[in-house]
Order: structure tokens, then sequence, then C-alpha cells
């Protein structure tokens, strides 16, 4: 049973990790078409740490690709894991549900082998 949440814990850390990293480089589209919503974030954007920083510009990023892509279930289960990592890093419980929409929204659109998706709801349950 430890050695299934040691497992856990590390796999919600790598999602995290990849999932800043993917959305500090998805910034192809130019700033001019981008339309941000501002009730997608709370009030002050997500918080002052430069991590929380990188996951709202992460979580923007995610929401604008769903936006052009609602079937992209990868982007759905990243999204996801994004709202975990910002709502433990803000102690800002109003990213728990975003989380569980977004990830219960990737594993219906890919409901077999979706491993992001599964490890993303395993840490919205810890």
């Amino acid at each position: 049973m430890l050695l299934l949440v040691v497992v856990g814990a590390f796999a919600v850390t790598y999602v995290a990790a990849v999932t800043v990293v993917r959305g500090t480089r998805s910034g192809s589209e130019p700033s001019s078409t981008r339309s941000a919503r501002p009730n997608d974030l709370p009030p002050g954007g997500g918080g002052p740490t430069g991590t929380s920083d990188q996951l709202a510009v992460t979580i923007r990023n995610k929401q604008e690709l769903l936006r052009a892509h609602p079937d992209n279930s990868a982007a759905w289960a990243e999204l996801g894991s994004a709202y975990v990592q910002q709502a433990r890093i803000t102690a800002n419980p109003v990213y728990y549900p975003k989380a569980s929409g977004a990830l219960r929204r990737s594993l219906a659109l890919k409901s077999g082998d979706n491993f992001e998706a599964m490890v993303g709801l395993g840490a919205l349950a810890n």
C-alpha cells in the first residue's frame, strides 16, 4: 500500500512538472488572438509565487487550446492536473471542482489508456 502511495505521489509530481513545462511552451498563438476570460481564474490570478504564476499561464493556455479543440483528452487531463496543483499551491479550494470536471471530461473522451487523467484523479483524491 505504501509503495502505491509513493508511486502515485511521484506520478502526480511528474504530471504536474510536464504540465508546467508544456504550458510555458504552448504559447504558439499570437497574443492578439487570445481571449482570456476573467472568471476562469480566482481573484489575484492564482497567487504570488513563481510556480503559481507558471501554473496560471499553463491553465490559461490549456483553456484557450480547449476552446479551439474541445475533444482533446490530453489537454483536459493536463488542465485538470494543473488545477489540482494550483489548488494546493494557493490553498484555494475553488480549483478542486474545476479539476474534477476537467479530469472527468478527459476520461469521457478517452476512457481506456488515459494515464494522465487517472493520475490526476488520484492526486485529486489525496
